[in-house]
């Protein structure tokens, strides 16, 4: 079935072009600082359905889970990891292509896939937690030989990969820092970590009665998140509105706003948990469960909330910045032009999944038929 839904954004008074008067450059030490005003504006931007995928009650499109780091685009196409683990590919009209892989433990074969990427080569790969690196397909959908990332530490959420360069969050507990996190930077010549997070507060074993696991911060501790488009990585590694840019491995721009930050607290935790709290184990087992205030008590809470938790470069060098919102509330993502200039605005149903084409989006938004959530793509009009 074709699905043809129209989303109308909340519309300002222009088309939310930053201006002078709004953003303020100055220059550090050779880094640019790009600071917008913290006054949020709506974009009069429209979103057309294209398609919406998941949900069906068979064949490729039945998948009900799909998360951000699970969707990739390459070359026209969409990946998806679906419900049987398995990387499902479409069209970016949401006509079914291929699948990817099987289970196993040889090439092309998957145990617990994780996070997927995609190359500009068309080239479709994922992170496999159970084998501990990289199952590749070419783009023709043939796999390629396994990659093997121990060597770099713990994965951490997030990795992309060009030819022999990749760029992961990464975890390497050592004698002096357990638990520090770095944004890896490795090709097949060196490897550098361009941004290193050290542990704060209650850091350690958590037991939950079900599980017990470490090297977790306390909760609301702001996570490493990146995106790399072409020369430019942009990365989010504290609580403040900052978003760091870099340029063929170097420190070029600092992009913020003025956003005010709120104090965590302990009730915030049943916000940020409505439905209680889960902890996979592996495929094919049930996970974890614990209450919220045993989580809370194990895992303890950082002084505040994180303004931002997510960024993205789209097709066209613009930044999506996502501010941290609770299951409840709406995906607010600040649009920045490629300078850094605040333009406005959008409230989204879901986190977007990416851009498969210059002028288009994909959300991951509830599916009230199923419970789940389903791919939805739009094309943007009024920019």
């Amino acid at each position: 079935m074709r699905w043809h839904w129209l989303l109308l954004l909340t519309i300002g008074c222009s088309k939310g072009i930053g201006t002078a008067a709004e953003t303020v450059v100055t220059d550090s030490a050779g880094v640019q600082i790009v600071a917008s005003s913290g006054v949020d504006r709506p974009l009069a931007w429209r979103l057309d359905s294209i398609f919406a995928l998941g949900g069906a009650d068979s064949g490729p499109a039945s998948f009900t889970k799909p998360t951000p780091g699970m969707v990739t685009t390459a070359k026209g196409l969409i990946a998806i990891v679906n419900d049987d683990h398995l990387v499902v590919v479409f069209d970016t009209l949401g006509r079914y292509v291929r699948t990817l892989g099987r289970a196993g433990s040889g090439p092309g074969e998957l145990q617990y896939p994780g996070y997927l990427f995609s190359q500009t080569n068309g080239g479709i790969g994922v992170f496999d937690f159970a084998k501990e690196g990289l199952v590749e397909f070419a783009a023709d959908g043939s796999p390629l030989p396994f990659r093997s990332l121990r060597q770099l530490g713990l994965f951490r959420g997030a990795i992309q990969v060009e030819n022999d360069s990749l760029v992961m969050s990464a975890q390497r507990p050592d004698t002096t820092n357990t638990g520090v996190v770095r944004l890896v930077v490795a090709t097949s010549r060196d490897t550098t970590a361009l941004l290193t997070i050290l542990p704060t507060g209650k850091f350690g074993i958590v037991d939950l009665g079900c599980v017990k696991f470490f090297g977790e911060p306390p909760l609301f501790t702001p996570s490493l998140a990146f995106n790399w488009r072409g020369a430019i990585i942009a990365a989010i590694d504290g609580a403040q509105y900052q978003t760091k840019v870099f340029v063929n491995g170097k420190l070029t721009r600092l992009i913020r706003r003025a956003v005010a930050l709120e104090p965590a607290t302990t009730a915030m935790v049943e916000r940020l948990y409505p439905k209680g709290f889960q902890v996979s184990v592996g495929p094919g087992a049930p996970p974890c469960q614990a209450t919220v205030a045993k989580v809370a008590e194990q895992m303890g809470v950082a002084p505040v909330v994180p303004a931002i938790d997510e960024v993205l470069i789209d097709p066209q060098g613009v930044y999506w910045v996502r501010r941290f919102a609770f299951p409840e509330t709406a995906n607010r993502y600040d649009v920045l032009d490629s300078t850094g200039s605040y333009q406005g605005t959008l409230e989204l149903a879901g986190p977007i999944a990416g851009f498969p084409t210059v002028g288009s989006l994909m959300v991951i938004a509830p599916d009230t038929a199923t419970g789940g959530h389903r791919l939805v793509g739009y094309r943007i009009t009024g920019r």
